[in-house]
């Protein structure tokens, strides 16, 4: 398969959790997390404004309820680098 589309070199998330007991809601969660991603390929996650390792903040994606990018930025198409 052939994918073109660029890809992210920096996405930010809101994200809400709600943390339940007995199907009731006790908790909920908010953070901002993100993930770079480095020159030498490797993924950097930030949460709340701290690195931490990217398992931790994609732990967090993963469980949210709800999440919400805030922010992006894509690596360049060939077009766009040749220009």
């Amino acid at each position: 398969m052939n994918d073109t589309a660029p890809r992210a070199t920096f996405r930010q998330w809101e994200t809400i959790t709600l943390d339940r007991m007995d199907g009731a809601v006790v908790q909920t969660r908010c953070h901002t997390v993100a993930l770079f991603r480095s020159v030498s390929g490797g993924i950097i996650g930030i949460v709340n404004g701290v690195i931490c390792p990217a398992a931790r903040a994609v732990d967090i994606l993963r469980s949210a309820e709800t999440r919400t990018v805030t922010a992006e930025k894509l690596e360049p198409t060939p077009t766009e680098a040749a220009a």
